[in-house]
């Protein structure tokens, strides 16, 4: 296999384009969901205020997400390597 495609096979699968404008549905969604639950509209700046906070926390999710899958990705890795031994070694 080519350093090249195995680079590639290494490399994230999330998007994070795609991931980023989700947040940005979702932070609209969860804003405007709260005023239709509430019978409210909020002012601007509570809007922005809104919409900031939830974009910082569902990208700290990502974040997190993504760490937890470079560490699973890691035990397979592991666990891959340890298949071969046995395999090979005969245990």
């Amino acid at each position: 296999m080519s350093a090249a495609r195995s680079e590639s096979r290494l490399k994230t699968m999330v998007d994070l384009g795609l991931v980023g404008e989700n947040i940005m549905d979702i932070a609209d969604f969860a804003v405007e969901k709260y005023e239709f639950s509430n019978d409210v509209t909020l002012s601007d700046s509570d809007r922005e205020r809104a919409l900031e906070r939830v974009r910082d926390d569902l990208w700290e999710r990502v974040k997190r997400f993504r760490d937890q899958r470079k560490q699973w990705q890691q035990k397979l890795f592991t666990a891959a390597d340890q298949a071969v031994r046995d395999a090979v070694e005969g245990s």
